[in-house]
């Protein structure tokens, strides 16, 4: 994505925060850091509510990992917008928005499936609920994606007054 379709994105999908993009950003990673501690203890919960059945420990597996890798990503995240303004850093951390993005969704569609096969046991609950959770986190990690393209050049800062003519990137290479 180019600096056109943040243009787009900022005009015609976040124009209502357009004055204050960074307390947008601030707020959306917020509820991203919630909702994955409330993923992680719900996973906890449907993995141990699935350790006395059968053919569940799969599914157990891959929403405690995924609910780990949220809270690692939390941790990261925080570091890296709050001391890395840099193209790369912010780049990167863009990319693995959109990963754990597409792995929500995964998830959600597992833990659903998972919870309508195994409904008539009775213990689906937990499995609801990190449907909801999941799909809930897709779309939070959906917007905040959109808001690091749309507001990237109020998250990446420049600052290349130290560098002399003869440091930084050579156009002759």
């Amino acid at each position: 994505m180019g600096a056109t379709d943040g243009l787009w994105l900022r005009e015609n999908v976040y124009w209502w925060c357009a004055g204050k993009p960074k307390q947008a950003i601030t707020y959306n990673w917020a509820f991203i850091l919630i909702l994955s501690l409330i993923t992680f203890i719900v996973a906890c919960s449907s993995a141990a509510q699935d350790a006395d059945h059968d053919g569940h420990g799969a599914i157990s597996f891959a929403g405690v990992w995924s609910s780990i890798v949220l809270l690692i990503l939390g941790g990261l995240g925080t570091v890296t917008l709050r001391t890395h303004h840099n193209h790369l850093a912010i780049g990167i951390f863009g990319g693995i928005i959109f990963i754990m993005c597409s792995q929500m969704l995964i998830v959600f569609a597992l833990y659903a499936e998972h919870a309508h096969k195994f409904v008539s046991e009775g213990h689906a609950d937990a499995e609801n609920a990190m449907c909801v959770f999941t799909f809930l986190l897709f779309l939070a990690f959906a917007s905040f994606g959109g808001m690091l393209v749309a507001f990237q050049d109020d998250v990446i800062k420049v600052d290349n007054s130290q560098n002399g003519p003869d440091t930084g990137y050579d156009d002759s290479m």
